[in-house]
């Protein structure tokens, strides 16, 4: 689990210009949510199958992690692909780190894409869940995804 955090945090924030070219990210037709705020049930049902993706597209991932780590003997941490000297002294690892994101970022757009749904929508119904105008499905997609976990 320390792994996947870290791995997770590095992801985010850190990286060698580990960034995915914009030519390299498939766009998806724009999300309009709704002006009521109200999430429909197909939407979450589409949320969850996202979920379900991302999960398995996580596991992979962090798998990928660990035998990146392995691989160039790297801490735990990742630390130091956090200093430009380290990744100007190892240009192997950079390229292989550059990789590795580029490759979760496809994956996630990947996830997404086999669910029927945009990040974007994604996003806004992980938001909107927690608005009280959707109080009624809150907990049916709370089950859906403690299932998917145990999965």
């Amino acid at each position: 689990m320390r792994i996947f955090l870290t791995s997770l945090f590095v992801l985010l924030f850190i990286g060698c210009n580990g960034e995915v070219p914009e030519e390299k990210v498939e766009k998806v037709s724009e999300f309009n949510p709704p002006e009521d705020g109200k999430i429909a049930q197909e939407q979450v049902e589409l949320y969850v199958k996202a979920s379900s993706n991302l999960m398995d597209a996580i596991k992979k991932h962090e798998e990928d992690i660990r035998e990146f780590i392995r691989r160039y003997r790297l801490k735990d941490d990742l630390f130091e692909l956090s200093d430009s000297s380290y990744c100007k002294e190892h240009p192997e690892v950079t390229r292989t780190w550059k990789r590795l994101q580029d490759r979760w970022k496809r994956d996630e757009l990947k996830a997404y894409k086999h669910a029927g749904i945009s990040e974007e929508e994604f996003n806004w119904i992980g938001g909107a869940l927690a608005d009280t105008v959707n109080r009624d499905i809150q907990s049916w997609v709370q089950k859906q995804l403690e299932k998917v976990a145990e999965e």
